[in-house]
Parts: structure tokens; C-alpha cells; sequence
């Protein structure tokens, strides 16, 4: 077995912030791992929004002692690549010929995929495929044993969690929206595509008198879509004791929306852990929420011939497997229903998922825990990369 310390990480951005989502918290967790790393990437912008130290104008800058980040371009000089021990591919992004051509022979190359609970990658993970002359590894990540598992990192075993002042104060915020004592404060967070069924449950879905909703809601594609299209829904609200960066605004519903900036990855995980059930979108946030053991709606990233929603029932069917018959079917109804933008059935699925939210806390607990005891993604790469 022999141990790779130079490591190259290649990525582009494609579904906003999933891509470079997964790919930062990969590089930091191998940071952590005494690798030495250097991430290509081509929109450093995206990673700036939510990781402030990495300035979006700068084409290379250091991340603590160990990253590199170097802004990736049709004139990026890769310096010596030849040095190169391990390259990762991340998602299928293409390395350029003229980096390939300057690979050492030993140097190993994975391709990390998208994620997905089709059980036809157990039997193509880890395979190896020649791509302009050199071995190429394809590593799969998935929920089973027979995968490279997902991405967390080694303080999700700990639960040694870290977050900003901000996310208390929002908190903080949130809890003062209580407006009558007999109800009960039902949080969600939202971070979806423009999608009209999210924008009807928090318009127009009624949650009846004993549940007093709130929805903690980032700046981005959703609320520009409900501006957009539903702006007579949403009233500011003044709240003269808050925190000048979190707007409010209440629904024609009687819901109370919370509006925040892009926050780091250490305040989503801690808002997704405070929440009571969490409505994410792509793949990195798909994650998280699972990590934090609490209910979410999964809102995929569309693909042609609506393939995403074969990705969906997938993993729909295996995440459910334990829960009650009815309250399983519920969930993956709603589920559909939430990625078709399907407002049919909305309120009966919708009502038993919130019905039944107590029912199935334990098993979204050992779901997590299985995760877990597969091993993260970055482990089961380093290891792979051991063998190989």
C-alpha cells in the first residue's frame, strides 16, 4: 500500500453550488488528512459565496497550509504536474489534453460520479476504463456497502460542531415569530430550485391552528421566483429588534418567512441540525440533510427524459424502507409530486408527512448511522487510492 500526498482535484460548476459544494468539503477534509492539494476550479465566484477567505478575483490563493486554489481556464498553468501522485475528476468534468499528456505514468486517476441509489453502480464501481491512453477509475459514491459511500466529515461521527454567532441570532429571531403560546413553532428550511410547489405550501398551504410555520429561506433561485411570480404573497414585516441581514416577511397563509444571505457550510449544517424538517436541493445540501437526521423533501436536479426521477424513486424507495406502509407511500407520493410540481394531492400527502414527523425519527437517526458506518467518501477515496 502505498500513501499519495500530492493530490490535483478538478471542477467545474454546473448545478449552482452542488458541484463545488461536494468538491470543497472533499478537498478539506483531505487537507485534513495530510494530503497536499490543488483545486481547479472554474468559478471561483461560487465558491466565494460561501467560503469568504477564497476571493473570487485572485487566479491561485492558499487555503490554510495545505490547498492550493487555482482559478481553471483554457491558459491555466498547471506547473509541474509530473509531481502529481493522485488527479480526481469530479464529475465527469474533462481534464484538458495538454494536463493528461504531462501525467506521470504512476500517477492515479478517479472520476468521482454523480451520486445515486440505482443499484447498477455497485457493478461499475471502481472499474477502470483507458481515456486518451491511461487508466481512469470510476468511483461511484451510493448508500450501500458495495460504493465509495457520501460525503461527511470526521466531526459528523464526533458531533463536535462549529457555527457562527449568526446562526444563534437567527434562531434567536425565529423563535420570537412564536405569535400565540398554544401553537407549536414548526421550523423548515428552504433550499430549492424555483419550484411552485414549495412556493404553494408557503403561500397557500393551511397548517391548521395549532402549528405556527416558519420558513428560514436564502437569497437565491426561490425567492427570486417567488418575487417574480408571487410577490402579492409576501408582506415585509418590520422587526425594529432584529438583525439587519435577515428579512422577514409574512404569507397571505399566515407562514412567516425568513430571508438570509448565503451562509458557510458550518451554518447550513447547524441551521439543517435546528430545523424540523429541511426541503434541499441537488446533491451537497441532499446530503447534509441526511447527516443532520431530520426529515427532508429532495428537490433533484432535472435531467433529460426526466431520467432525475428514476435517480428519485431510487432512493426514495431506499430511505423509506422502514418507515409505516402508508407513511412510506406519503413520502415518496409527495415526493413526486414536490419534483413534477404536481399541486393535486399536495395537502393529504403533505399533512401526513407532518402528521407522522414524530414516527419516523428514529429511523432517519439509523438511516444516518448506516451512512456513517460505510465510511465518508473522502476515507474510502484515500483508501481506494492506497490500493491502486
Amino acid at each position: 500500500m502505498t500513501e499519495k500526498l500530492k493530490w490535483d482535484i478538478f471542477c467545474t460548476v454546473v448545478d449552482n453550488f452542488g458541484d463545488i459544494g461536494v468538491t470543497w468539503r472533499f478537498v478539506k477534509e483531505l487537507s485534513l488528512q495530510g494530503k497536499k492539494i490543488r483545486l481547479f476550479l472554474d468559478r471561483t465566484d461560487v465558491l466565494n459565496r460561501f467560503e469568504s477567505v477564497i476571493k473570487p478575483d485572485i487566479d491561485r490563493q492558499e487555503f490554510g497550509e495545505s490547498v492550493t486554489v487555482i482559478k481553471w481556464s483554457d491558459n491555466t498553468d498547471f506547473g509541474n504536474v509530473g509531481e502529481t501522485e493522485a488527479v480526481v475528476e469530479m464529475f465527469a468534468c474533462h481534464i484538458p489534453d495538454r494536463y493528461v499528456s504531462q501525467m506521470n505514468d504512476n500517477c492515479l486517476w478517479i472520476n468521482v460520479e454523480y451520486l445515486t441509489a440505482e443499484d447498477w453502480i455497485e457493478d461499475c464501481h471502481g472499474l477502470m476504463s483507458l481515456d486518451r491512453g491511461r487508466r481512469k477509475y470510476f468511483f461511484f459514491p451510493g448508500f450501500t456497502e458495495k460504493t465509495g459511500g457520501v460525503n461527511f466529515e470526521h466531526f459528523q461521527i464526533t458531533e463536535q460542531y462549529s457555527h457562527s454567532d449568526f446562526t444563534d441570532m437567527l434562531f434567536d429571531c425565529v423563535n420570537r415569530l412564536k405569535k400565540r403560546e398554544k401553537k407549536n413553532l414548526l421550523i423548515f428550511s428552504v433550499f430549492t430550485y424555483a419550484n411552485n410547489v414549495m412556493a404553494d405550501i408557503i403561500c397557500r398551504y393551511n397548517f391548521g391552528n395549532s402549528i405556527d410555520p416558519v420558513f428560514i429561506m436564502p437569497e437565491g433561485l426561490l425567492l427570486d421566483y417567488m418575487l417574480s411570480n408571487s410577490s402579492d404573497c409576501l408582506k415585509p414585516i418590520d422587526d425594529k429588534n432584529g438583525n439587519s441581514e435577515i428579512k422577514l416577511f409574512e404569507s397571505t397563509s399566515g407562514s412567516t418567512v425568513a430571508v438570509i444571505p448565503m451562509v458557510s457550510q458550518d451554518d447550513y449544517d447547524e441551521i439543517l441540525r435546528r430545523c424540523d424538517m429541511n426541503f434541499v436541493r441537488g446533491e451537497d445540501s441532499f446530503i447534509r440533510a441526511q447527516m443532520a437526521s431530520k426529515p427532508f423533501i429532495w428537490n433533484i436536479y432535472p435531467q433529460d427524459e426526466q431520467y432525475h426521477l428514476v435517480k428519485l424513486d431510487a432512493f426514495t424507495d431506499k430511505y423509506t424502507s422502514r418507515y409505516p406502509d402508508e407513511l412510506k407511500m406519503a413520502y415518496c407520493e409527495f415526493s413526486r409530486e414536490f419534483n413534477n410540481e404536481d399541486l393535486t394531492n399536495l395537502q393529504q400527502h403533505f399533512q401526513q408527512i407532518i402528521s407522522g414527523l414524530s414516527t419516523i425519527d428514529q429511523h432517519i437517526k439509523e438511516w444516518r448511522n448506516s451512512l456513517i458506518r460505510m465510511g465518508s467518501l473522502t476515507d474510502n477515496i484515500i483508501k481506494f487510492a492506497e490500493k491502486h
